[in-house]
């Protein structure tokens, strides 16, 4: 129970955090931001998105390499 408690607490502060961030990339220019994702072409986010999930699978992968190795380090 103690660590729900725990993830409770830290995913409402990251919430928080994440909000008023938004708030303060965004007071300035919403219209114009919003503006811009309107008139975005889908295939560059497409391959940003690619090219995101690719590095994710790189890093999974290169943590389970370096997890199984073979000889182990203290």
């Amino acid at each position: 129970m103690k660590i729900l408690n725990n993830l409770r607490k830290n995913t409402i502060l990251l919430i928080i955090i994440t909000l008023i961030v938004l708030y303060f990339v965004l007071k300035d220019d919403l219209p114009g931001i919003i503006y811009s994702l309107q008139h975005m072409k889908i295939k560059y986010i497409i391959i940003a998105l690619l090219f995101y999930i690719i590095s994710i699978f790189i890093k999974g992968y290169m943590n389970y390499r370096i997890v199984n190795q073979k000889e182990k380090f203290s």
